[in-house]
């Protein structure tokens, strides 16, 4: 892309920037830098724009052209003017810079705050203090999931997050089936029980086990109600072959079954052993 002239670009103080961001009228805080430094201390508020990406995301961020904008750096100089003035040439007209940067945000006592989707995160932190949501800590959760207890772990970070590291064993929330449909994660021959049931090498279409990883609320009866499912979640079953639809979810191969392709559920014999198929 040919380079951008800078011309004069106004500018606001951390002050004045604060005040906007409480009043009625629509404002955008846009922090320009690059690679991990807006993750290392950011305006609350702030969305991430790389000076890079100006011209590939403003649009998908940036909605109104008319809307007020507010362009940060570390330091007021560096990056933030030549960012305002390509969105200024990309059509957004009422575009400033943060006079100082972030070093003058925080000189004037105003907090930056670590991390990503940092708001989602408060947001869940007010939920937690007001609700008294029940806790578990992290040992107690790793007895649980040891000891063989019926318990289904629901990550709910965005999925970049839950890949970089989670809990083995959790599922990222996504996707919820509608009445009777059950989703199944089909089990390597390692995951399979131990006590699982042995089917004829000689069967045409042998039964394939796999994990219940999200039911739906069920079907209705003559009556309208819903019936609720038998299976659950982190149930192991046996399902036909030719069953369900294909899906990917996550990046990972699932399968969408009704209920009713579901043969059954399996559960281990007291003592352990090995049980067969009549």
């Amino acid at each position: 892309m040919a380079d951008i002239e800078v011309t004069h670009i106004g500018t606001v103080t951390p002050e004045e920037s604060r005040r906007a961001v409480f009043d009625p009228g629509e404002i955008a805080i846009v922090d320009v830098r690059e690679g991990d430094r807006y993750a290392s201390g950011h305006i609350s508020v702030a969305v991430e724009l790389p000076v890079s990406e100006i011209e590939l995301r403003a649009a998908a961020l940036l909605a109104r052209g008319g809307a007020r904008i507010v362009v940060t750096d570390d330091d007021g100089i560096s990056l933030a003017p030549a960012a305002a003035a390509r969105l200024q040439a990309i059509g957004y007209q009422n575009v400033r810079v943060l006079a100082g940067g972030l070093r003058s945000w925080k000189a004037e006592g105003n907090e930056l705050i670590t991390g990503l989707n940092s708001l989602s995160k408060v947001l869940g932190e007010f939920v937690e203090r007001h609700y008294h949501t029940p806790k578990i800590s992290a040992s107690k959760l790793w007895d649980l999931l040891d000891s063989g207890e019926d318990v289904v772990v629901l990550d709910t970070r965005p999925l970049e997050e839950f890949k970089h590291i989670g809990k083995d064993g959790s599922h990222i929330v996504s996707f919820r089936p509608l009445h009777e449909r059950v989703v199944l994660r089909s089990l390597t021959a390692e995951e399979k029980t131990a006590g699982g049931i042995i089917i004829p090498d000689t069967a045409q279409e042998k039964p394939t086990e796999a994990e219940v990883i999200a039911v739906g609320p069920g079907a209705r009866n003559g009556q309208g109600q819903v019936v609720p499912l038998e299976v659950k979640p982190g149930d192991k079953v046996l399902f036909g072959k030719w069953s369900g639809t294909e899906v990917k979810l996550n990046n990972e191969e699932l399968l969408i079954v009704k209920e009713a392709d579901i043969l059954g559920i399996i559960s281990l014999p007291v003592g352990g052993g090995k049980k067969k198929a009549a």
